[in-house]
C-alpha cells in the first residue's frame, strides 16, 4: 500500500524506467536511420551512416545517462529527507 501511496504522491519516480525505454527506442531509431544511409549507397551516405551509428549513439547515450543521473539525485535527496525527518523526530523525543 505504501508503494501505491508513494506513486500517487510523486514520492516514487517512474521516470528512470520510462527513460530506459525511451533510450532503447532511440537506439532502434538511430540504427534504422543508419541502415537507411547504408541503403542509399553513395560514398557520403555510407560515411554519414557510420557517423550516425558511432556519434549518434554516443550522444544519445550520454543524454539519457544525464537524465537518469538527475532522477537518481532526486531519489537520493528524497531518501535523505526521510532519514532526516526520522532523525529529527527521534531527537525531539
Amino acid at each position: 500500500m505504501k508503494k501505491l501511496i508513494d506513486y500517487l504522491t510523486f514520492k516514487k519516480m517512474v521516470s528512470s524506467f520510462l527513460l530506459r525505454f525511451v533510450y532503447l527506442v532511440g537506439i532502434a531509431a538511430l540504427i534504422i536511420w543508419a541502415i537507411d544511409f547504408f541503403i542509399k549507397g553513395n560514398g557520403i551516405s555510407i560515411v554519414a551512416g557510420f557517423l550516425v551509428l558511432i556519434f549518434g549513439n554516443l550522444i544519445w547515450r550520454v543524454t539519457c545517462e544525464l537524465w537518469i543521473v538527475l532522477f537518481s539525485i532526486h531519489d537520493t535527496l528524497r531518501k535523505s529527507e526521510e532519514h532526516l525527518k526520522i532523525l529529527s523526530d527521534t531527537v525531539r523525543k
